[in-house]
């Protein structure tokens, strides 16, 4: 019987690999072909693929736009609700109103936290450098500088320790380092 948490290797590279991945992560190579054995326990590899492999430039810049789109939503309906409540003199309090629309930009704050985390990690993975360089990028004022490095800086053109080069996918499909079917 097949021991579901035994691992494989990459007959290109040679490194280590988990049976429920598709793809090597160092080198890119297609894996196995076997289906992960069914079991009871979340998968967490998925989860930790949303971090794994690299971004290209344009991938970066669109998928940190589709982070902060929920903000920019709810901080408009706010506006619009809040002026046509303020010119009707209704009885809903700005205060409550507040606080609801505040509950929301925290979700839409915390969506886009996790996808500027995912997009950027991947995109140093592009560059060759770390992904804990991402965490420059929340430093006030300064964080400008390494985001615009990453926004502008070429991609390594050959594979790299953290994968092959970004083969063009759908937008989706990058972001969220999901294969296209």
């Amino acid at each position: 019987m097949n021991n579901p948490y035994q691992n494989m290797f990459c007959t290109n590279c040679g490194s280590t690999a988990e049976e429920a991945d598709v793809f090597c992560i160092k080198c890119g190579e297609k894996i196995g072909g076997q289906e992960p054995a069914a079991t009871s326990q979340i998968d967490y590899g998925r989860v930790r693929r949303l971090w794994n492999g690299r971004l290209g430039r344009l991938h970066f810049f669109t998928g940190n736009l589709f982070g902060i789109l929920p903000i920019f939503v709810v901080v408009s309906i706010w506006g619009a609700v809040r002026m046509i409540s303020e010119s009707m003199n209704s009885g809903v309090s700005g205060e409550s109103l507040d606080s609801i629309i505040g509950f929301f930009v925290l979700i839409a704050a915390f969506w886009w936290f996790f996808l500027h985390q995912c997009v950027t990690v991947r995109r140093c993975h592009d560059v060759g450098i770390t992904g804990w360089f991402s965490l420059l990028t929340y430093i006030p004022y300064i964080g400008l500088i390494p985001g615009l490095y990453l926004l502008f800086k070429k991609g390594e053109e050959k594979v790299n320790s953290y994968g092959a080069v970004p083969k063009e996918r759908g937008f989706l499909a990058d972001v969220f380092n999901y294969k296209a079917q």
